[in-house]
């Protein structure tokens, strides 16, 4: 459905919530991005082409849907160099000493854009929709996925067999993931991930989701959480059941502005979603052109 109001919006997520959620009493995450994004839902690691020379591409990673163990091997090197230079340097600017291997680590270099293989959600629908409407006179029209972070990892982990019945339990659940080198917890699985691990072609590792620690203020204020990608490039939308944890919104291109200052009046600003003077800057320079517009 294209929606052209944040009302219209509104009432397309509660409809879509109850299709996802069912009586399930959980959150939905939402994520923005343009109908014209040729690598929808693709982490941004995976859409970096440059990064993976001739010996990666014999592995057939944007041919095919699942990376081979090869490909797994070259693409973890690209990430621990781009991990160990990142962490180099970034101890100077940040008082928590994160080790290089560590989640911590894995999430700033996300935020301050290194290639990774985390994708970004919200917890807040509004936000999402903020971000679908930033740029104004988009030639295309946005698009807002809605997932249900639970359903997924219910059935990203159930492919493992290592999970011990004690935690098979527990698989409806979204993680803050610790390292742990034990293969029968979730958490040694998500360990796996984070270091890019895979050494079976056969075996699909679909994304997981997990809520990260919100050391820094503008993860709080836009209430990250991530999916992190294992060996399938396309791994959401490339999951057979992709229909019990997945939907999305088309906004219209049209009514970009329109929805931009209905969420201005419902408090949905730059500054709510950029703290400190980056976000104040923003929105003193968008009011100021609505000023200048109505004058001409």
């Amino acid at each position: 459905m294209i929606v052209n109001s944040v009302s219209e919006y509104i009432q397309e997520i509660k409809n879509i919530s109850s299709k996802l959620l069912g009586d399930d009493n959980h959150d939905l995450w939402f994520r923005a991005e343009n109908e014209f994004f040729k690598t929808k839902l693709i982490p941004s690691i995976f859409r970096e082409k440059d990064f993976f020379g001739e010996e990666l591409s014999k592995s057939n990673i944007y041919e095919s849907k699942v990376i081979t163990p090869e490909g797994c091997n070259i693409a973890s090197k690209i990430e621990n160099t781009l991990r160990s230079k990142f962490s180099i340097n970034n101890h100077i600017y940040n008082k928590n000493k994160y080790s290089s291997d560590s989640w911590e680590n894995y999430y700033l270099m996300q935020h301050y854009g290194i290639p990774t293989r985390l994708l970004d959600w919200s917890e807040s629908a509004l936000i999402a929709l903020f971000f679908c409407v930033e740029k104004l006179n988009s030639e295309y029209n946005g698009i807002i996925w809605i997932l249900n972070p639970y359903k997924l990892n219910e059935l990203s982990f159930l492919d493992f067999q290592s999970l011990n019945s004690k935690h098979k339990d527990n698989l409806y659940s979204v993680h803050t993931p610790q390292r742990n080198k034990k293969k029968s917890t979730p958490n040694g699985i998500l360990t796996n991930y984070l270091d890019f691990k895979f050494d079976d072609n056969n075996n699909f590792n679909f994304p997981i989701a997990i809520t990260p620690t919100r050391f820094d203020l503008r993860m709080k204020y836009q209430k990250s959480n991530f999916t992190i990608f294992g060996n399938i490039v396309n791994g959401l939308l490339a999951n057979p059941s992709n229909n019990d944890f997945l939907d999305k919104i088309i906004i219209n291109k049209d009514k970009i502005e329109e929805i931009k200052d209905e969420l201005y009046v419902l408090g949905i600003t730059n500054e709510s979603i950029y703290p400190g003077l980056e976000g104040v800057a923003k929105d003193v320079m968008y009011e100021t052109r609505k000023i200048v517009k109505k004058e001409l």
